[in-house]
């Protein structure tokens, strides 16, 4: 019996026990799916005399939207343990974050450095002037930006064992309340690489996993190179993933730039608002509503470290519900990464310009090289002046005729007071993203303009190249020559403008927009009346019988309208000479087209040994023949002539395609000589560079193919010759546009 007796007492002992201490135990596992109400009993205040453990959480803790006052400070907010004998989770130990309304608390604002603070602070252990500094932190809203740190941990801290007491759960509108200031701290505090850790995880870990329905909700704009996502960014990421749904824009955009192993570049931080911009921009022009990516299933437990020492170290969670997290990849995906790359790209130049131009983000040199999307009403402002003076002269017409002033006086000039060949094509570029074309215009051929002459502006057609094929160039070769023809007699009739532009047009196989560009040119032509300089240069490689056809070509161009006048003959005459076609033939050509003269009658052609035998009239039989109304021509005649005249066009297509051809590729080594080898640069590098110094403006695609000859990345040998000029100069040799830009003085130097 009195063995029965005694194991009854020592049975009644344990359970006695057990019931003693099981708030004071963690269980391996938390099941967040659990839900228990909150008594009233949560707002009272401990007995000051009760001993350690002796009392519950429900006792101490402040609930959200409570008062308390501690040591003559009212702290608004509640989320606070206030009170006396609450055990730490794990060990014998004081729960830190209890604030003891006995212990001594300093007057005045006390060590807001936090002087005297250890790494792992517990309210008990904490001296009497960081009390007061953590106590006034408290009750001024918990949000002075200068808070010493381990301040915040220590109220963070309570929020922890409020999320993660093994006793009493969690009810959801607490978790609620807490995952809310944990976010705002954050947004706070999150320059304490420490604290944004610890809180993110416990947001990423604790609190958003179990509030499934609950927005996210995402801090300030993250910058590129820090530790990593942000933990709503990561829960936000992953949520779409699970759910196979788009990620908003601004999700992905701050995904990419907070990603570590996302290539950025220079650009997007030197133009950091601009990239922001252009990359929301194309990215929902290229996913819409958003990218949908696949991650890969999480697992139902979480191994947790948190922050506060109450815990005693690293514990297991296991996550309720049905819903199972998903883990986004490290890095971004390559979808994202080319849309990084073009956005980077096509801020290249732009970025390099600031670069050399800081504070002139919103002039007009700026303004010409930002991609389109980028162009706004505000930016267009400094071009205010150009547009209305465009658009009036647009009015009711395609073309409009402008003064080169008015594009001149907008754009920054150098210290030397000039403007270079790429200032004129950015004028060009600039208009091309306002929407209008530019004739004359360097990037196809056309020279550089002064104030007073004038230039014509006209609409751009949707996909317009901004560079001439070779087709292109040889129907402006053949414009040129037919407009000095057909300026000759004063004027040149729509008649004949339509006959030339027409036939180019067929002849050359060109699009619309290069035949409105053609009709630009043209135009342009008429209002400065080009001299006969150049002509030669342009077809000094035609053969004698292709010179012959070309001249052909002009004539009928010229007699387009029916009637060859005496100063159109005396412009022919000059061009003879300058293709290389003796004047004499001239006069074959003539007849070959003509029936009858106004003013005397038929000509009549008599054979006679004293004349040639290639054609029925003289040079002096067509001067007295050709009256003040000039020769009448056979208009049949002059139709079947100009539709061989593509023949024409074709060949100087030939001709024009060949004039800048790549040389064959050939071996690095032989690229250049020991001595030629520029600063800073390879064999093949240094090459390149004496091959760029060949021109002003280079063609994309030719110099890729130029790169390539040379077994070099395109890409890679602008960045490596920038990079070499600007150890050299200070500036970048090539501007990275189509065409390419070479600044010949820095490569001058570069060379020298």
């Amino acid at each position: 019996m009195t063995l029965i007796v005694l194991l009854l007492i020592v049975i009644l002992t344990i359970i006695a026990f057990r019931a003693f201490t099981k708030q004071d135990r963690l269980p391996s596992l938390l099941d967040s799916s659990q839900r228990f109400s909150v008594e009233d009993t949560m707002s009272r205040a401990p007995s000051s005399s009760a001993p350690l453990s002796s009392v519950h959480l429900e006792t101490v803790w402040i609930p959200p939207g409570k008062s308390v006052a501690v040591a003559g400070r009212t702290i608004e907010g509640g989320m606070l343990i206030v009170g006396k004998g609450l055990r730490a989770i794990h060990g014998n130990d004081v729960e830190p974050a209890l604030i003891d309304a006995t212990l001594p608390v300093s007057n005045g604002p006390g060590a807001t450095s936090g002087a005297g603070m250890f790494y792992w602070p517990s309210y008990s252990q904490i001296g009497a002037d960081q009390r007061a500094a953590f106590l006034q932190w408290l009750s001024s809203g918990r949000e002075a930006a200068d808070a010493y740190i381990g301040y915040v941990f220590l109220f963070f801290y309570g929020l922890e064992r409020r999320a993660l007491d093994p006793v009493l759960p969690c009810p959801a509108e607490e978790l609620a309340a807490i995952t809310d200031e944990v976010e705002r701290l954050l947004g706070l505090y999150s320059k304490s690489g420490s604290f944004e850790g610890y809180a993110g995880r416990f947001l990423e870990q604790v609190l958003l996993p179990r509030l499934p329905g609950r927005p996210i909700r995402m801090g300030p704009d993250l910058k590129s190179g820090t530790a990593g996502l942000s933990a709503p960014l990561r829960i936000a990421i992953q949520r779409c993933a699970s759910d196979q749904a788009p990620i908003p824009a601004e999700w992905a955009y701050q995904w990419v730039v907070s990603n570590p192993s996302t290539r950025l570049g220079t650009p997007a931080q030197r133009c950091r608002a601009d990239f922001r911009r252009l990359f929301l921009k194309r990215y929902a022009a290229n996913f819409g509503e958003g990218l949908k990516i696949k991650g890969r299933a999480g697992s139902t437990t979480i191994l947790y470290h948190p922050a506060s020492a109450s815990f005693g170290g690293a514990i297991q969670i296991r996550l309720g519900g049905e819903r199972v997290p998903r883990i986004i990849p490290d890095g971004i995906p390559s979808r994202l990464q080319d849309l990084v790359d073009h956005c980077v790209g096509d801020l290249e130049a732009y970025s390099r310009w600031l670069g050399r131009n800081p504070g002139l983000e919103r002039s007009v040199g700026a303004l010409a090289l930002l991609p389109p999307e980028l162009i706004d009403a505000e930016r267009k402002r400094p071009v205010d002046d150009i547009v209305s003076s465009i658009e009036a002269g647009l009015a009711g017409s395609r073309f409009a005729g402008i003064p080169g002033g008015v594009l001149l006086r907008q754009w920054p000039h150098g210290n030397d007071g000039k403007l270079g060949k790429s200032d004129y094509v950015g004028m060009a570029q600039l208009l091309e993203k306002l929407g209008y074309g530019l004739e004359p215009d360097v990037r196809f051929g056309g020279p550089r303009f002064e104030e007073a002459e004038p230039v014509v502006v006209f609409r751009l057609q949707e996909g317009a190249p901004n560079g001439p094929t070779p087709e292109y160039k040889a129907a402006t070769q053949l414009l040129h020559l037919a407009a000095l023809v057909a300026l000759a007699d004063g004027s040149v009739t729509s008649q004949e403008q339509n006959h030339l532009l027409d036939h180019l047009e067929v002849s050359m196989k060109l699009g619309r927009a290069e035949r409105e560009r053609l009709e630009a040119h043209l135009r342009w032509l008429t209002a400065t009346k080009p001299g006969l300089s150049g002509i030669k240069k342009g077809v000094e490689g035609l053969s004698g019988e292709q010179r012959e056809r070309l001249g052909e070509f002009l004539v009928t161009v010229a007699g387009a309208d029916g009637t060859l006048a005496a100063s159109e003959i005396a412009i022919l005459q000059k061009i003879y000479q300058r293709i290389g076609i003796d004047p004499a033939r001239l006069y074959g050509h003539i007849h070959a087209l003509s029936t009858e003269t106004v003013d005397s009658g038929p000509i009549t052609v008599i054979p006679s040994l004293e004349r040639s035998r290639e054609f029925g009239v003289t040079p002096q039989e067509m001067k007295t023949s050709a009256g003040p109304r000039g020769i009448q021509l056979n208009t049949a005649m002059i139709e079947k002539k100009l539709q061989q005249s593509a023949a024409v066009a074709l060949l100087l297509a030939d001709v024009f395609a060949g004039e800048d051809a790549i040389e064959p590729p050939v071996q690095t080594r032989a690229l250049v000589a020991p001595g030629d080898v520029v600063t800073g640069l390879d064999a093949a590098h240094s090459a390149l560079l004496r091959r760029l110094a060949d021109r002003d403006l280079w063609p994309r695609a030719e110099f890729d193919t130029l790169a390539d000859s040379m077994s070099l990345m395109p890409e890679g040998a602008i960045d490596r010759l920038n990079e070499a000029a600007y150890e050299i100069v200070g500036e970048p040799v090539v501007e990275d546009e189509d065409p390419l830009v070479v600044d010949h003085k820095v490569l001058g130097e570069m060379i020298r």
